[in-house]
């Protein structure tokens, strides 16, 4: 297998990480159906993010295309969508976009392939995860909460207690540039400066943009696959991994698609065979990506980790210090080969550095 992908922006090394979660938006066709098909970078992403394995995916909105589409290609445009995203191994969080409700059927399609309610909460090792729903008027390109969803806000975070960090998706962004886009969402702003909100993500606008609002970050991420704005006003294709510790810091990488390269290979030792990944990215500033989703095809067996860095070439200034930095690896999970009763399916965590390749070794103990 071979996936790639490039870090536009920093991610700062650190022990004891808690979890991972992916945010991906707008990942919308082109046009409609039967005239277009799957973005091609969209099924990269998703390739990656299969191989990040996070514990957690959120969506913001805009999975199909929906203008121009009847009842039927709107659902083969779900069906089509949905079916790819069943490759990841990780619960997806989904909330609706304007293009997944312009109609109430294409809303209530968008409902039962999501399987999901109109706006919901989710706890997480002590983190909470707050999914509203701006589509409340359909299709809206301004969106709409109602004031009973505006309630139910209200009342959920009031139940927040010994909390390490609020986090909000939703599909329109209410702060851009650090202004409100609109009056209406002055109450939605004081409510999430009000409880400490620590992110609110959203999509819609293709672009990847963060700013500040009365304490509380914004960021919006529509990179998802849909055509996207022009680079110079922060428009190209990402997702974003967010990583959270233990004493409630984050930090968050934006991912571009293609600068990734995993080689897995096996060989045989003594009549034992023995898997190898090598992975390597070509990301800068630092940056070290988690990788839970390293699998091997083995014959069934117990088996340990061997791992090692591969330098990069030519010896590039800071490899003695890279080197040095702490490094693990360990299989987090064996499942049943299903084309195979005789092998096994093995998971390997790990993280991957920007400044050099590391080399996974499963060798049969």
């Amino acid at each position: 297998m071979v996936a790639s992908l490039l870090l536009r922006a920093v991610a700062v090394y650190a022990e004891g990480k808690d979890f991972s979660f992916v945010v991906i938006g707008d990942t919308q066709r082109l046009g409609p159906v039967p005239y277009y098909g799957i973005s091609p970078v969209l099924e990269t992403m998703v390739d990656e993010i299969d191989l990040i394995n996070p514990d957690m995916i959120f969506h913001l909105g805009d999975v199909a295309w929906g203008y121009g589409e009847d009842d039927v290609s709107f659902r083969q445009d779900l069906d089509e969508a949905f079916k790819l995203f069943s490759r990841w191994d990780t619960r997806v969080y989904y909330t609706p976009g304007n293009h997944d409700t312009l109609t109430p059927k294409n809303e209530n399609e968008f409902f039962r392939h999501s399987r999901q309610e109109l706006y919901y909460s989710i706890d997480y090792k002590n983190y909470h995860f707050i999914v509203l729903n701006t589509q409340e008027t359909p299709g809206s390109e301004k969106g709409g909460i109602s004031e009973k969803q505006i309630l139910w806000l209200k009342t959920d975070l009031s139940r927040v207690r010994g909390n390490k960090g609020i986090f909000v998706f939703m599909h329109i962004p209410i702060v851009s540039k650090g202004r409100l886009r609109d009056p209406q969402y002055e109450e939605l702003a004081g409510i999430f400066s009000t409880y400490k909100v620590k992110v609110v993500f959203a999509g819609h606008i293709h672009v990847f943009a963060e700013s500040q609002y009365k304490g509380v970050k914004y960021i919006i991420s529509g990179g998802g696959g849909a055509k996207t704005a022009a680079p110079e006003n922060g428009g190209f294709h990402h997702y974003i991994v967010m990583e959270a510790d233990e004493a409630g810091n984050i930090e968050r990488t934006i991912v571009e698609p293609n600068h990734l390269q995993i080689n897995y290979s096996y060989r045989q030792e003594g009549g034992k065979t023995i898997g190898i990944a090598i992975v390597s990215y070509s990301g800068y500033g630092g940056a070290v990506l988690p990788m839970k989703g390293l699998r091997f095809t083995l014959p069934k067996g117990d088996y340990e980790v061997v791992l090692d860095r591969v330098p990069p070439q030519g010896m590039l200034n800071g490899w003695n210090v890279w080197k040095k930095r702490p490094l693990s690896a360990r299989i987090i999970r064996i499942k049943p080969n299903q084309g195979d009763s005789s092998k096994a399916d093995i998971y390997v965590e790990t993280d991957v550095p920007d400044s050099y390749a590391v080399s996974v070794t499963l060798r049969p103990k």
